[in-house]
């Protein structure tokens, strides 16, 4: 086996670990909390937010359509419609502190990994 062949994957590996930096956690600024959705993940993943009304900045990188909501348990407390690959939605929801599910609700989005965790906070 020449060298080349142990260099070639190690540098790709090397590569994909330098451009995930933590982009899975965020923060609400100015109660405004900014997601990107792409097939089956949202990012970031796990974001925090004071309680009040949250506005939700949604884009859509995917190739296909995808919406965002947000749950408590089962109860469904809001979301986008459906957001076309390239489009961005703006939704707000008024948010008690605990934590919440968001994802997409289209097809079988949520169950392939289009999911995230969202803490609201008292403060």
């Amino acid at each position: 086996m020449s060298r080349y062949a142990l260099v070639i994957p190690a540098l790709a590996l090397a590569a994909a670990l330098a451009g995930c930096a933590d982009h899975s956690r965020a923060q609400e600024s100015g109660g405004v909390v900014s997601l990107t959705l792409e097939e089956f993940r949202i990012a970031p993943q796990n974001v925090s937010a004071h309680r009040g009304a949250i506005t939700f900045v949604v884009r859509n990188d995917g190739l296909l359509a995808h919406t965002l909501r947000v749950k408590q348990g089962r109860h469904v407390i809001g979301g986008t419609t459906t957001i076309a690959p390239g489009a961005t939605q703006r939704s707000t929801v008024r948010l008690q502190p605990g934590h919440y599910r968001i994802f997409s609700s289209l097809r079988r989005d949520e169950l392939l990994g289009q999911y995230g965790q969202l803490t609201v906070h008292g403060h």
